[in-house]
């Protein structure tokens, strides 16, 4: 027997669980990880000028990481 996967939302054990945005917040966990790692952070700092603090670039990073992703989801 296969699995059919449906887009509605699902229910486990009472709760409506929406998989499509439940996968959304996963990956865009997964991505704020990424950039906001110190492994990240130790990349940056010798690109940014002293006048920018690395949280600003970080910051920055996420949101157009971010925009890029929503485009094609």
């Amino acid at each position: 027997m296969a699995y059919q996967y449906s887009k509605e939302n699902s229910n486990i054990e009472g709760f409506s669980v929406d998989r499509e945005l439940a996968l959304r917040c996963l990956l865009f966990t997964l991505v704020f990880y990424l950039v906001a790692s110190p492994q990240t952070a130790e990349f940056f700092i010798p690109y940014v000028p002293r006048a920018f603090d690395i949280l600003i670039i970080q910051s920055l990073l996420f949101a157009i990481v971010f925009y890029l992703v929503s485009l094609y989801l």
